[in-house]
């Protein structure tokens, strides 16, 4: 169920961009069970529209609506002795020990099995499927939350279909003659009861209230808070559709708060979507359901925003500004720092935080807060700016941003010989003062930016891609590859004999020119990309192709030309 309270549905704003997310995809995790109590959902009154109800400003929250045998010992009779006189001889009896009663030998139990269908919450039907640790052996399960038995279990043969709308406990064990029984393994399921859809921007202001309960919500658009609103998910997957990175985001602004209980955020995996948090707005997050895509859900986190999370695998975001975060009980994460600029550090970043508070040092210019508890790190994320001294040592896996924009003016940064790799003891002075030390130090990714009137020259490197710029800058990139390119805000980009195994988009009145150049593939690896690859003109923006290959769509939107040369 979708339930608002004063929500304001307005035409699709105008894109914003924040950071680059890597996309990745990892094993999911066992999830916690789904109670077996949960409530059933309000259902929306008849006159309200598709998607969204509609009631007045309120700070009330909607009622919610996933052997061993020892012998005796015989002591032997001693035998008569012959005696010289005519006295008969005296016999000693024998003496007999009792015979203890045999202990039962005890049976060597099964190991248990493995679920491999992950717990939670499901859109349509779930196959639950069971893995036998124990050849030989029958697997019994039960859907009513009682263990299985000789009596009431049911013999697995093949993955069991649940398409029930209650929380519903599956169990499982081994059973085996001559063996004693494996211990039962359970995982909870539930499949979302309702469905809505909306292509609109939704705009929440003062007081508002969305709930989102019990649904799968399919949503092509923004979504934008401010004032003291709140968006609240519980039970359900917010679902956000997209064509390429960047083309929508969810916005939190001024006081207003997202909360977020046992759902599952996704999207596609064809770039970053961002989550931005501004001023003083909040995320509260208890519990994110791993049986749903979050490759490309990224948090930019600024201001004063205040973010607490709980359990959510691949949370990933920008921690900037005077932002207070704690991470706990999560894994597979990415983190990147943001660089305030002039920054001096040097540091090492882990890969596994146990009770980890960040420590920029006595000197740094960094304000923010930093808190993880019991979580793993999978990459972390820096940039390097005009002014910086930075120094990364001993860390397994970093992404490493280099910019230039305000408040610098007309200056130029140049990266050459960028790449993924193992970095025993490397230097790069990329200009503008911006210097980076990389000392046994992994990279897995490089993002190069520009904007505020600056230019960005690229040469001989393999990276990320360039897609937080603006503000009338340039970039001239040579012989290079690139995930992606995104221009925005009279952007100009200049791109000769390389290769984009993503998106092309200009955005506004930007121009993308491709000279001698292949978009959506990788000739030294000859695959098809699995998602990309595509050209996109929007908003007055322009891409020139002069003797370049697209694998990929070439789509013109909103006054958006594409020119082949």
């Amino acid at each position: 169920m979708v339930k608002t309270k004063g929500v304001t549905v307005v035409a699709l704003a105008t894109l914003l961009a924040g950071f680059v997310a890597s996309c990745t995809s990892d094993e999911t995790p066992s999830f916690a069970d789904i109670p077996s109590d949960a409530t059933t959902v309000e259902v929306a009154a008849e006159d309200d529209p598709p998607g969204l109800s509609i009631s007045p400003n309120s700070k009330d929250q909607a009622t919610p609506t996933v052997a061993r045998t020892n012998e005796a010992t015989a002591i032997p009779t001693p035998s008569s002795t012959a005696q010289a006189t005519s006295i008969p001889p005296t016999l000693t009896p024998t003496e007999v020990l009792p015979t203890p009663t045999p202990t039962p030998t005890e049976l060597a139990p099964l190991d248990r099995p493995h679920i491999t269908t992950a717990s939670g919450l499901y859109i349509g039907e779930v196959l639950v499927a069971v893995e036998n640790s124990e050849p030989g052996s029958t697997l019994l399960y039960t859907l009513d939350g009682t263990n299985p038995t000789l009596v009431n279990g049911i013999e697995y043969s093949a993955p069991v279909a649940i398409g029930t709308t209650d929380p519903l406990t599956f169990k499982v064990r081994s059973v085996r003659e001559g063996m004693a029984d494996s211990e039962v393994v359970s995982a909870g399921f539930r499949v979302l009861p309702n469905f809505e859809e909306s292509s609109e921007l939704i705009v929440l202001t003062g007081e508002q209230t969305l709930e989102i309960t019990d649904t799968h919500f399919l949503h092509r658009g923004d979504i934008i808070l401010s004032g003291n609103s709140t968006l609240v998910i519980t039970d359900s997957v917010l679902e956000h559709v997209k064509d390429f990175a960047f083309e929508h985001e969810v916005k939190a602004t001024e006081n207003s708060t997202i909360i977020v209980k046992n759902s599952g955020i996704g999207t596609t995996c064809n770039g970053s979507f961002n989550w931005a948090f501004f001023d003083n707005a909040k995320l509260i997050v208890e519990g994110m359901n791993p049986a749903h895509a979050q490759c490309n859900t990224w948090n930019f986190m600024s201001g004063s925003s205040e973010i607490d999370v709980a359990g959510w695998h691949t949370f990933s975001g920008t921690v900037c500004n005077q932002t207070s975060v704690a991470i706990k009980d999560s894994t597979d994460m990415e983190i990147e720092l943001c660089m305030p600029w002039p920054t001096i550090m040097d540091a090492e970043l882990p890969s596994e935080a146990t009770d980890y508070i960040f420590d920029p040092g006595e000197d740094s210019t960094i304000e923010y807060q930093l808190k993880m508890t019991n979580s793993t790190i999978d990459g972390w994320g820096i940039n390097v700016g005009p002014g910086s001294d930075i120094t990364i040592r001993n860390t397994p896996a970093i992404t490493v941003g280099v910019g230039i924009g305000y408040p610098s003016k007309g200056e130029a940064m140049t990266a050459e010989g960028i790449k993924p790799g193992h970095w025993e003891d490397q230097s790069w002075n990329f200009g503008a003062d911006a210097k980076l030390r990389l000392v046994n130090t992994f990279t897995y990714g490089w993002e190069l930016n520009a904007w505020g009137g600056n230019t960005m020259i690229i040469r001989d490197s393999n990276y990320s891609g360039s897609a937080v710029n603006g503000s009338d800058s340039r970039y001239v990139i040579e012989n290079s590859t690139s995930g992606q390119l995104v221009a925005f805000e009279q952007v100009e980009m200049v791109v000769t004999d390389s290769v984009i195994t993503g998106d092309v988009v200009a955005n506004d009145d930007t121009l993308i020119t491709l000279i001698d150049s292949i978009v959506g593939i990788d000739p030294t690896t000859l695959e098809d990309p699995p998602t990309g690859g595509n050209v996109y003109a929007r908003g007055n923006g322009r891409v020139i192709l002069q003797n370049t290959i697209v694998y990929g769509e070439q789509t013109t939107q909103d006054n958006g030309v594409i020119t082949v040369e």
